[in-house]
């Protein structure tokens, strides 16, 4: 299926106040008049997502009109940051996304589907072939039913190799967006997926390998109904801040490219790493996949992605039983250090979640940008982030207003860096903005976890401002001992400045916690 060619989405070109009947892009577009957009969230709620049709376009094809007005704000912008002390320079981008739902070949559910979830769906089977460009999708996929998504390669193997999906709107989905299961080798490139319940983008069983998804826009993906939901991490109806439900992105096996994707808002994880030791469900029989181990399979690709509007942005080191239930806090056992490159978060509860792992350095997050975050970092591993940029607050007002509060936390009114958890991990060479800010911001947070790892090492730290950053890592907890066996405080907090870096004294020195 070959539809007319249009541009797939873009960034917003200039902020939009609530109230605005139009908005300017950052490029021209070849949209038509009676087109239906989507215009993302740009602050902690995915839900300000607001679908729009086109009742005017200006003569250079960049301004668009509605009729209906916007909502809610969009305040983001590119804005430049540098750090003067190596001529460092990151641009960093906040813009909204617009997506472009309509297609002039649609593929929908009947007049029922929106009332009982039931959808169409496109399966392809082994054997077959399907490649589709420039197709709308709508009212598709059938609630709580496995199998039935709106695009779901199903067994195929290596017959994957060369087919695609791109170019193409998924919107309101009943059950997930693109589903590859089993399935080797096909391209899902600059799509628009937009409303859909569960897991959004799903690598279905962990067989599946060498699938190449790139420069795609996911977009409210919502938390299922209780018992509409097909796996236990399709709903969490606690909203934690780690093994948040669903995933836009539910990668089963690192052996993928997975690069330049941006996800604009979900109920729970953008980018969610949980792997079996073996393939589940209807591939653990295939002996098409006998030979392929996720848990312990290195990394193929993941650069260049970006999540805002979400719980966590990447959760990782989580594990799946063979049922393919989540087994949190698991190992990857990779054999070579993954590098993943060049992420940018903002506007989520938390950017980087790692649940624990082994005891090695066997990830390292290379220039990250985090701005507009509640909690940037939050290991219980020892994890390297190193080359990046942290900002407190952009002052553009991505983080509503203050205080506000963490889903877990409600009394919680400040933001923060680094959550000192079960650790240890290690950030090097990185700058940050806005981190003197007594009234909100912490660097640390003091929280009390199941193992104590007590090297949080610091190093080639720059800041924005004069002096040190403001720290204020008061316990939130008061247990009876402070060496309980649950959560012992006085060994969380052993943090070691190796250069003097952190504390800007350029001293070598640890800083210990106020326990006796």
């Amino acid at each position: 299926m070959h539809g007319k060619s249009k541009k797939s989405w873009l960034k917003l070109g200039e902020q939009a106040a609530t109230g605005s009947t139009s908005i300017t892009l950052s490029e021209a577009v070849d949209w038509e008049i009676g087109d239906e957009i989507v215009i993302t969230s740009n602050r902690l709620d995915p839900h300000e997502a607001e679908k729009k049709i086109i009742t005017a376009i200006s003569s250079d094809n960049k301004t668009l009109s509605f009729n209906d007005p916007l909502q809610y704000p969009r305040m983001g912008e590119l804005k430049t940051y540098s750090n003067p002390d190596n001529s460092r320079i990151w641009d960093v981008d906040t813009r909204v996304e617009v997506g472009l739902l309509s297609r002039n070949i649609k593929i929908q559910g009947d007049n029922t589907s929106s009332g009982n979830g039931f959808g169409g769906h496109i399966m392809i089977m082994n054997g077959s072939r399907a490649n589709a460009e420039n197709v709308e999708l709508y009212q598709m996929g059938q609630k709580a039913k496995a199998g039935r998504y709106p695009w779901h390669w199903h067994l195929l193997g290596d017959g994957g190799n060369d087919q695609f999906l791109s170019n193409s709107s998924i919107h309101t989905s009943f059950n997930r967006a693109i589903t590859i299961h089993g399935t080797w080798g096909t391209l899902v490139h600059n799509n628009v997926a937009y409303d859909h319940i569960g897991h959004g983008i799903f690598l279905e069983d962990g067989s599946e390998i060498d699938n190449t998804i790139s420069n795609n826009l996911v977009s409210l993906t919502k938390r299922a109904a209780q018992g509409e939901n097909l796996l236990d991490t399709d709903r969490d109806p606690y909203r934690r801040f780690q093994n948040a439900a669903p995933t836009s992105f539910w990668i089963t096996n690192p052996q993928n490219t997975i690069i330049n994707n941006i996800v604009a808002g979900t109920d729970g994880t953008a980018y969610w790493f949980a792997f079996p030791d073996q393939p589940t469900g209807e591939s653990a029989s295939d002996p098409r996949f006998s030979s392929i181990f996720p848990a312990s399979t290195n990394l193929t690709r993941f650069d260049g992605n970006v999540a805002h509007s979400s719980v966590v942005g990447i959760d990782i080191n989580d594990r799946l039983t063979p049922e393919h239930n989540l087994r949190p806090n698991g190992s990857w056992n990779n054999s070579e250090q993954a590098v993943f490159n060049d992420l940018t978060f903002f506007s989520n509860y938390f950017s980087l979640y790692a649940g624990i792992g082994d005891k090695t350095e066997d990830v390292i997050y290379n220039n990250v940008i985090s701005t507009d975050a509640v909690v940037h970092l939050n290991f219980a591993t020892r994890h390297i982030v190193q080359n990046s940029l942290f900002v407190a607050d952009s002052d553009l007002g991505l983080l509503e207003v203050k205080p506000f509060t963490v889903p877990e936390h409600p009394n919680n009114d400040n933001v923060y860096f680094y959550r000192l958890y079960d650790g240890a991990a290690r950030v090097y060479n990185s700058h940050f903005i806005n981190w003197n800010r007594p009234n909100y911001t912490s660097f640390f947070r003091h929280n009390g976890a199941a193992e104590k790892r007590i090297n949080h090492l610091f190093s080639g730290l720059t800041f924005n401002h004069e002096g040190p950053p403001n720290i204020d890592a008061t316990s939130p907890f008061q247990p009876q001992d402070n060496n309980a066996t649950r959560c012992p405080q006085v060994w969380s907090n052993v943090i070691r400045d190796l250069d003097g870096s952190l504390t800007r004294t350029g001293i070598p020195s640890s800083i210990v916690a106020d326990y006796p």
